[in-house]
């Protein structure tokens, strides 16, 4: 046995003295050092992070040490100077992370430093970091939208706050219009704003001299043809002239159900987003269907034919083109819940047409089979845009496992891959779960095979996916993908499982914690997710 004689070291750096003690080994080679470190003064905290909750609640984090007994906490709002100290305590090390309500865009600073009990040593010197707040909304969202009338809404709020106007636009308008909130309006937490334009999206915000203190985006309730469940939507739509608006009244659309054929430019719309109409269709879009909006319906796949016959409709939404070569504009399906059909979301299938945009926001979609189509299917058409936004997925191509975006090119016969055309596909905050979710069988959520295109995937949260991935096909572009978060879903950031196109930038992969994701309820409870605002935001 060899005896290693090791060495003793002794530094003095001002704060500390520290000591390797002579040691002798009967081991291997590895030298054993015994440290022993002795302080004179409370290391100062480090790694410290605001991250700002809820826009005024500043939730500061901090790294620990050991010596400290207690933190002293100071917030002043005047940038790293601290000579307006609006908050100080003291905090102990179990209680951190530390949170506090502050006013809402403000400039703030916080400084920390670490106490310790022993009076040999110092405490720490001051450690600070800057941040802001963002904009509170005090409005009372989900009971001010309910009271959404035609022409008028009653925005209701925190009773007694210090407000002093309303600032009223019509949402994508630079047009604004200022209204005094009353003393009577303030003590009663509510008013009544008037002479709004029928089936307009509105944004209204509320402030106090120059700070706001709110925010509410909604639509007033629909003015065009009445229908009603006892009507037949197939021969009103028939009936009424191109353009025309069709105001569906809340209940179930059972006297017609099953393919409704579209050939004119219409909007369909629900009378209350907050009690959708439920109708029992399959709309196909023909020749003349150039412009076509549908929202705030639940269109239902579950179809019973006269005879009592029950069947399952194949798409909620499809594009013919009896001639070969229709020109469409757009087809837009905004605050819709679509759920229960056997094939695809949106289909062209075999299909020769170009449409300039396809938008689908703001909507849930459940329940689509995928028995002999994708879920967005277009293999001889042209679609401009193809805009996904804001809208949740789930239960989608499960059961027969199929792709997600379908476009196919030229070489499968698409005359339109000219070269020229470009298909712009773009992927924002929405929510994917259980989508495509198959254990033995790779598919993909872009399977595109243009020769130029372009795939945007922008702060969504995708969620139990199986062996999906974003791609597996060449010919399929790498998608610009931005703060992305992916849980179960190793295919889309890993390309060990077969992929071989990834993420290429920055994305998470944590468990969004799901309130109860077999009954649809995605409310996420992970802080980072609600934090830098990923996936749905009807979750957060």
């Amino acid at each position: 046995m060899q005896k290693k004689l090791k060495y003793i070291k002794v530094l003095t750096l001002g704060v500390f003295s520290l000591a390797l003690a002579l040691v002798s080994s009967c081991n291997d080679d590895m030298d054993a050092v015994i440290e022993h470190l002795k302080l004179d003064r409370v290391l100062s905290p480090i790694g410290i992070e605001v991250r700002v909750l809820n826009q005024i609640d500043a939730r500061i984090i901090w790294e620990i040490s050991e010596s400290v007994d207690y933190y002293v906490v100071e917030v002043s709002n005047d940038s790293l100077e601290f000579n307006s100290i609006v908050h100080a305590v003291d905090v102990l090390p179990e209680d951190v992370p530390y949170t506090v309500t502050l006013e809402g865009q403000e400039k703030y600073s916080v400084r920390i430093k670490g106490v310790s009990s022993d009076s040999t040593i110092s405490e720490s010197k001051w450690s600070s970091y800057y941040f802001e707040t963002g904009v509170p909304n005090f409005i009372n969202q989900a009971a001010s939208v309910a009271t959404a009338k035609t022409n008028s809404i009653e925005l209701k709020w925190d009773a007694g706050i210090s407000v002093t106007h309303f600032l009223i636009k019509i949402d994508g308008s630079d047009d604004v219009i200022k209204r005094d909130i009353s003393n009577d309006e303030i003590v009663a937490g509510s008013a009544v704003i008037t002479n709004l334009i029928s089936g307009t999206p509105y944004i209204i915000r509320m402030y106090n001299d120059l700070k706001q203190k709110g925010e509410i985006s909604f639509q007033t309730l629909v003015e065009g043809t009445p229908v009603y469940p006892t009507d037949d939507l197939s021969f009103i739509i028939d009936s009424v002239p191109a353009g025309d608006t069709l105001a569906l009244y809340a209940g179930d659309y059972t006297v017609f159900q099953g393919t409704l054929d579209v050939n004119k430019p219409i909007v369909i719309k629900g009378v209350n987003p907050n009690d959708k109409p439920k109708i029992h269709i399959q709309f196909v879009l023909g020749s003349g269907a150039t412009d076509v909006v549908i929202a705030d319906v639940e269109m239902c796949g579950l179809v019973t034919d006269s005879l009592g016959t029950e069947s399952v409709a194949d798409f909620p939404l499809q594009i013919t083109s009896a001639a070969g070569g229709d020109v469409y504009n757009s087809l837009k399906v905004n605050g819709c819940v679509i759920h229960d059909y056997k094939k695809s979301i949106i289909s062209g299938g075999s299909a020769v047409f170009t449409i300039s945009s396809i938008l689908i926001n703001d909507c849930i979609v459940y329940n689509i089979k995928n028995d002999g189509g994708d879920n967005f299917d277009f293999r001889k058409s042209f679609v401009g845009n193809l805009t996904l936004s804001n809208s949740t997925f789930t239960n989608c191509g499960t059961e027969i496992v199929r792709d997600f975006v379908r476009m196919d090119g030229s070489a499968q016969g698409n005359t339109y891959d000219d070269g020229v055309n470009s298909p712009v596909i773009d992927v924002d905050h929405c929510t994917f779960q259980n989508v495509m979710n198959s254990d033995a069988t790779m598919k993909r959520f872009f399977y595109v095979r243009w020769s130029l295109h372009t795939i945007l995937s922008t702060k969504n949260l995708f969620a139990d996916m199986g062996m999906s991935v974003y791609s597996n096909q060449s010919l399929t572009q790498q998608p610009n993908c931005t703060d992305n978060n992916y849980f179960n879903a190793v295919g889309y950031y890993d390309i060990a499982g077969g992929a071989k196109v990834v993420d290429n930038g920055n994305y998470t992969t944590h468990d969004p914690g799901f309130a109860d994701a077999p009954n649809r309820d995605f409310t996420v409870s992970n802080e980072d997710i609600i934090f830098y605002g990923i996936g749905d935001p009807r979750w957060r």
